[in-house]
Formats: structure tokens, C-alpha cells, sequence
């Protein structure tokens, strides 16, 4: 209850301020004359949803820590099944971009029930009346406080990509940086299996005293994500076009552009930092993590002017690949300066990232030398014929340079499935 203070502080500071400038953020962003009426009305009700989404992910981290990440798993995906069916028979019935919010509604609000009635299961009767912080809640002011400067200086660097490219290229850019961006984020849906069962699991370990299990526990995931990650990075960036023309029907340059920029960043971010970050978060050391992020939006801002000057809208992405790749590595040295973890585990990732390039690249031209895909058709044949291929080839490669660790592999994948079934 006392951490749904700050949630319901910053809906009554911010939700009223969106209200009001609801014209000019519209205009701001670009949005076409004849949509522009509808975009404000739907802003301040997008931004409300938005807001209160903290309150289903402060009940989620309670069953997360309850050792019950399952049951989060299963809300989140129903939440994000009825969001996504309700789009779709909205559509098909005329109901325009409003089937967007009405499905982000439905979403949210089976998201929280869900998570209200999983919370009740895992640990027991909670409500969200907000109360005032008593004597002990204090002692974690520090953490929470860590963790809400790398919240949002992660939600300031997801979003300046967007504005920037709406108000100084066109909204059309904004669109194909959502397609890119949908493809690159791929690569972090392998994190996201692993990092709560991670980090719960690290949060026991280290209560136990059992740090020689956290090292364990660190080796065997960066040895699981960075080779998962890899191979998704081969398929999606080598075979950037025709996964385009799967998708719409026909090639799209710019898309396939920005998701070479963006996935750049985004899998260098994966398979470096996605174990350390869970690690430090379960380890109560989130100021690691608060650092890197800081890092991040600073440099990101910096290099986004720098790189918008010098190469027009499109240097945003380039920013955003360049400080997503750059940060990652400081992070690693600020990790393992504050926390005795196996250096060789990160030497291995970071190996396996370098060659993961290596081969998309060789994909990606030896692709480029059949010619593009005629439709959905040729499209989806040519992907399920050199999909498997390529990651074959990157696999046979990555045992080769003994970069891959076929136990540490097994041995993380079961970890984090017991964990998540728990």
C-alpha cells in the first residue's frame, strides 16, 4: 500500500498536465490535419493508462517475490490476448484508432485484476488504498528511490526516438521506427524470459549466504541468453527484407535501416547486461543498474542532437544503437568492479556477440544475392529455408571457437524453467 503513493502522486501531477496540453504535444508530434481532433481526445486517456499501469507491476514484483513468477506470466499474457482480440474486432467492425485505447483498457484493467486476484493467492489479502510509509518502509527508500531514477531515465530514452523523428522527419518515420523497433525487440523477449526468475533467484541465493550459487546462477544464464540471442540476431538482422515482406507484403528500405541500427543496441544490451542487472536488482546493489541507465540517457541525448545535426531524423536511431552498445560495456566493468561475478562468463558473451555480427552480416549478403522475395509467399519459403541455416551455421561456428557452453546452457535453461514454474 505504501508503494502505491508515488503511482497515484504522479497520476495527480502529471494525468492534469497531459490534459492540458493535449493540443499542443498533438500538434507537436506532427500528427495529420485530419486526425489531429481525434489524437487529443485520445492522449489524455492513452496517458492515463499508462500512469496506473504501476499498479499492476507493484502487485506483479509482490508475486514475483512471493517466488511465484508463473502466475505473472500467465496474467500478463492473458491481459495481452484480450488487448489484441479486442483491437481486431473493433477494426473489423469500424471502430477506428479508438480500437487502439479501447484494447489497451481491456488490457489494463485484466492486468490488474489479474494481478489483485494473483497477489491474493500468492501472498495474501492487499489492497491499493495508499498509506503513509511507516519506520521500516524507510529502510528502502534508497533502493526505491535507485530504482525509479533507472525507470525513468529508461522510459525518457524509449520515447526520444519517436519525438524527434515526428518533429523533424514526419510521421511516416515514426511508423517505420515502430515496425524496426518491433522486430529488434525480438532479441530482448529472451531476456524477459529468464530476468524475473533470475532475479528472484539471486534474492534467495544471496539471502542463503550462497554467493558461489549467484556466481553459478550468472555463468550459466549469460552463457543461455547471449547464444539464444545470437541466433535470433542472425535470423531478424540477416534476413532484415524478406521478414519486411513477410510482414506488409512488400520491402520497406527505411525499416529494414533502423532495425540494423536499433538491434545493434538492443541485443548488445541483452546478452551483456540482461543477467548483471537481474543479479544486482535481486542482490539489493540496483545502484549499478541506476548507473548504467544514467549513462545511457545522457549519452543518448548527446549523441541524438550530435548525430540529428550531422545526418538529418535518422541519426536518432543511430544515437540510440551507439549508446545501447557503448553503456552496455561500461556496465560490465562498473559490474564486476562491485560484484565478485566470473569475468570469463561476460569475455564469452561478449565473444559471442562479435561473432553473432560477423554472421549476420555473411547473411545477410549472401540473402542479398538471391534478390528480394515476390510476395508473402516467396518471402515466408526463403525464411524458413535460410532461417535454420544461418543459425546452424552461427551455432557450428560458436562451438568451434568454444565461445558456447553446452552444460552452462542446459543447466540455465532448467534453472530458470523450475523457477518460473514455481
Amino acid at each position: 500500500q505504501t508503494c502505491a503513493i508515488p503511482i497515484w502522486a504522479l497520476f495527480g501531477l502529471l494525468w492534469p498536465l497531459a490534459w492540458v496540453l493535449r493540443g499542443p504535444a498533438v500538434h507537436f508530434l506532427r500528427v495529420s490535419t485530419e486526425t489531429r481532433q481525434l489524437a487529443s481526445e485520445m492522449f489524455p486517456v492513452v496517458a492515463a493508462l499508462i500512469l496506473l499501469g504501476g499498479l499492476s507491476e507493484t502487485l506483479e514484483a509482490v508475486v514475483s517475490g512471493c517466488q511465484r513468477t508463473g502466475l505473472v506470466n500467465v496474467v500478463s499474457a492473458i491481459a495481452q490476448i484480450l488487448n489484441y482480440s479486442v483491437v481486431i474486432i473493433m477494426i473489423l467492425f469500424g471502430g477506428g484508432l479508438w480500437s487502439l485505447v479501447a484494447g489497451q483498457a481491456i488490457g489494463f484493467a485484466s492486468r490488474l485484476a489479474g494481478a489483485w486476484v494473483a497477489t491474493r493467492v500468492a501472498y495474501g489479502a492487499v489492497s491499493l488504498v495508499p498509506l503513509p510509509p511507516r519506520r521500516s518502509d524507510l529502510s528502502m527508500a534508497r533502493y526505491s528511490g535507485l530504482l525509479t531514477v533507472g525507470s525513468v531515465a529508461a522510459a525518457l530514452r524509449d520515447q526520444t526516438d519517436k519525438i524527434v523523428l515526428a518533429s523533424l522527419a514526419s510521421p511516416a518515420w515514426v511508423g517505420y521506427y515502430g515496425m524496426a523497433a518491433r522486430l529488434s525487440g525480438t532479441v530482448m523477449e529472451v531476456i524477459r524470459l529468464f530476468y524475473s526468475p533470475l532475479l528472484t533467484a539471486a534474492g534467495a541465493l544471496n539471502a542463503m549466504g550462497d554467493w558461489d550459487g549467484v556466481r553459478r546462477l550468472y555463468r550459466r544464464l549469460m552463457a543461455v541468453v547471449s547464444t539464444v540471442t545470437g541466433a535470433l540476431v542472425v535470423v531478424v538482422a540477416g534476413l532484415a527484407e524478406r521478414l519486411v515482406v513477410l510482414w506488409v507484403g512488400f520491402p520497406i528500405p527505411q525499416v529494414a535501416l533502423l532495425l540494423w541500427l536499433l538491434i545493434t543496441g538492443s541485443a548488445t544490451a541483452a546478452m551483456l547486461t540482461g543477467p548483471g542487472t537481474a543479479i544486482s536488482r535481486g542482490c539489493g546493489r540496483v545502484g549499478i543498474e541506476t548507473t548504467y541507465l544514467s549513462f545511457n540517457l545522457v549519452l543518448n541525448l548527446v549523441l541524438t542532437v550530435l548525430f540529428v545535426l550531422a545526418i538529418g531524423a535518422v541519426g536518432t536511431a543511430v544515437a540510440t544503437g551507439s549508446t545501447w552498445a557503448l553503456s552496455s560495456i561500461l556496465f560490465l566493468f562498473v559490474l564486476h568492479k562491485n560484484l565478485d561475478l566470473p569475468v570469463e562468463a561476460s569475455r564469452r558473451a561478449a565473444g559471442t556477440a562479435l561473432l553473432a555480427a560477423v554472421v549476420t552480416v555473411g547473411v545477410h549478403y549472401a540473402s542479398t544475392m538471391l534478390g528480394l522475395p515476390q510476395g508473402r509467399h516467396d518471402a515466408f519459403v526463403s525464411v524458413v529455408l535460410l532461417g535454420p541455416a544461418s543459425v546452424l551455421l552461427y551455432l557450428g561456428l560458436l562451438v568451434s571457437f568454444r565461445l558456447a557452453s553446452v552444460t552452462d546452457a542446459y543447466a540455465g535453461v532448467r534453472s530458470a524453467l523450475l523457477q518460473r514454474a514455481g
